[in-house]
């Protein structure tokens, strides 16, 4: 049987132990705060990230991998004898990642390597990352697991709130919700990524942390009701742990036995949401 290498990247916010445990190979992103380079889930703890994000006199800066070192990666997993990779990214909306990945493709012969655009991130592109590598271990066949997850995309969704848009208008990815919510005051925005769009669109002001958790809360349980979630649901959060814990008990009582993975929100996308933020993905 063919062998089929999963990539993604690190903006998938996928634990650690979890995409090991799935083979799935995790390109890091960059952060940069002034002329410090740290690369995403690697040498940037969460913890002092947060502390960096919250203390530094520079506003953190990202960008996506090189050409080259997606060419790396993509050499490597045809030395230990792939001879297919799918390689899962973050919206081209958000990010140039895919672009890059498709730079890096021509440079590695003797391998066939096909880009997805994931349309999300965080956990959402994380879950189509697990499907992707489920999908891989039972078949040899790239075109049948494309031909599977492709369609699939468009139903993917992450629902979050972030304490302010500071950080996500001076990143430049505030998309539709620019100027929708205006001085939020003590408001939280609500926020998704759905539909195969591909970009932030908000959703609805609401009034207070609590108020917005059960709003996320609801948006998830109707999904799931309407769609019967295969896939799985993804809790991700910064700064908000006793939420996401909220969050994932309440879920699992309203659900069943649904499989829910937790993550902490990862530097790259931490950098453009800010310190404190609460997302659920479904698939």
């Amino acid at each position: 049987m063919n062998k089929i290498a999963v990539v993604t990247d690190s903006t998938a916010d996928l634990p650690k132990e979890l995409a090991e445990k799935n083979n799935i190979s995790v390109i890091p992103l960059k952060v940069f705060f002034g002329d410090d380079e740290y690369l995403d889930g690697v040498n940037l703890p969460h913890g002092e990230f947060i502390k960096k994000l919250k203390t530094s006199e520079v506003f953190p800066t990202t960008s996506q991998p090189s050409p080259g070192e997606f060419m790396m990666l993509y050499k490597k997993l045809a030395e230990q004898g792939y001879d297919k990779i799918i390689s899962l990214h973050i919206s081209s909306k958000l990010s140039g990642t895919v672009d890059s990945a498709k730079m890096a493709k021509p440079m590695v012969k003797d391998i066939d390597i096909r880009i997805v655009d994931s349309l999300n991130t965080s956990l959402g592109l994380g879950l189509l990352a697990l499907r992707a590598s489920s999908l891989a271990k039972d078949t040899g066949n790239i075109d049948e697991l494309l031909k599977t997850i492709e369609p699939e995309i468009k139903g993917i969704k992450i629902f979050f709130s972030v304490s302010s848009l500071d950080h996500l208008i001076k990143n430049g990815r505030i998309g539709k919700a620019q100027g929708f919510f205006g001085n939020l005051l003590d408001l939280k925005p609500l926020l998704a990524i759905q539909d195969g769009l591909g970009e932030i669109i908000p959703l609805k002001k609401v009034k207070g942390k609590d108020k917005v958790v059960d709003e996320i809360i609801g948006l998830i349980t109707n999904s799931y009701e309407k769609n019967k979630c295969k896939y799985g649901i993804g809790i991700v959060h910064s700064g908000m742990e006793e939420e996401a814990k909220y969050i994932q008990k309440t879920l699992s009582e309203k659900i069943g036995n649904e499989t829910i993975i937790t993550g902490n929100v990862g530097a790259v996308i931490g950098s453009h949401v800010g310190p404190e933020v609460i997302g659920i993905g479904i698939y």
